[in-house]
């Protein structure tokens, strides 16, 4: 990790021992996850944050010629929708209402379907005129060009000179003020964990973390805990990803972790006790209290759902915050996970 820490709570040749022999154990996550799937790609900010609106040429549902000189100059808004989706046609409407009297261009690209559905689609947005374009042709394709997720559908926004802004999936669309976060996208201005969990700083200092520091207060047997947050999961989404390596390393750690998945107050008890028999963890998973979970509603309210998901961080024995895991960095926070430390030998 980017942190060094000096570790004072067992001698150092222990320690050196037992991280070997959980790094061996770990081989055959590396093996295993030594690549970051497609949406986990797509999801990552870091990854995708030099593509640019590629070069494309197709033809729209009134035989237009489409191709991408089309959007010079314009900021572009391109959605991959699945025409059964009312949210996704929600989405789509809440971008054209906004930015229809603008130079502010809109693709879609439409899933087949059955024939009635697509025409029920087409009824829908009957509202839509301007430089919104309509395309169904080779949609998979259109996807890879786009690298969007195969998964699911998606948006991406383009600036001006054609660079990508933002991305994400409609779930992000469903702000009170579709404008503020565009111009947040536009901006720059991202969320990221290590802002509000701050590495070197004291569990016990963050004061929404409070039942946390009580669980490391409680369980402290452990040389270290492995804490993680979710809002929504899912097992074919990157979520799902995320549960199978915190079981993988969970039983890899030999004791020497203790592990806690925290889930929202979407959840009720009878959800969490249902999510660990379906998922098959063995270890501790809890609602979030009253106090985390306001902290945690402001900072969807100030970025996005999705962006408050996933979200891992480590800390020792004495409380100290090691580090904070945002998706990109997955692989590399499993994969060294036997080394939380890098230890000053002086």
């Amino acid at each position: 990790m980017g942190k060094t820490i000096k570790l004072t709570f067992l001698g150092v040749f222990l320690l050196i021992i037992a991280a070997l022999a959980i790094h061996n154990n770990l081989k055959k996550i590396e093996r295993n996850e030594n690549s970051v799937s497609q949406k986990d790609k797509y999801i990552s900010s870091n990854s995708r944050e030099q593509l640019t609106l590629p070069d494309f040429s197709t033809v729209d549902i009134f035989g237009n010629t489409i191709d991408s000189s089309n959007f010079t100059g314009k900021k572009t808004f391109v959605q991959f929708i699945n025409p059964k989706s009312e949210s996704q046609i929600e989405s789509l409407k809440r971008v054209y209402q906004e930015y229809k009297n603008e130079d502010f261009a809109i693709i879609t690209f439409i899933k087949k379907v059955e024939d009635h559905i697509f025409h029920r689609f087409m009824d829908k947005i009957m509202f839509a005129s301007g430089d919104i374009f309509i395309i169904t042709e080779d949609y998979e394709n259109h996807k890879t060009l786009f690298e969007a997720p195969s998964c699911c559908e998606s948006f991406m926004l383009f600036g001006q000179e054609g660079k990508l802004i933002g991305s994400g999936t409609d779930q992000h669309l469903h702000k009170k003020d579709i404008r503020a976060y565009f111009n947040r996208l536009d901006a720059g201005k991202k969320f990221i964990i290590s802002n509000y969990i701050k590495p070197g700083f004291h569990i016990s200092d963050i004061d929404w973390l409070g039942s946390l520091a009580r669980v490391i207060e409680r369980e402290n047997n452990y040389e270290y805990f492995i804490f993680s947050m979710f809002n929504n999961i899912c097992t074919g989404c990157p979520s799902g990803t995320l549960i199978n390596k915190l079981k993988e390393a969970d039983k890899s750690a030999s004791g020497s972790a203790h592990f806690l998945i925290i889930l929202s107050d979407d959840y009720t008890e009878n959800d969490v006790n249902n999510f660990k028999i379906h998922l098959e963890i063995n270890f501790p998973v809890l609602k979030a209290d009253e106090q985390l979970m306001n902290k945690w509603n402001q900072l969807i309210e100030e970025f996005s759902k999705i962006e408050l998901n996933n979200i891992i961080f480590s800390v020792s024995k004495e409380g100290e915050i090691l580090d904070t895991i945002m998706l990109n960095r997955w692989n590399e926070f499993f994969n060294n996970l036997s080394i939380i430390t890098e230890i000053d030998q002086e």
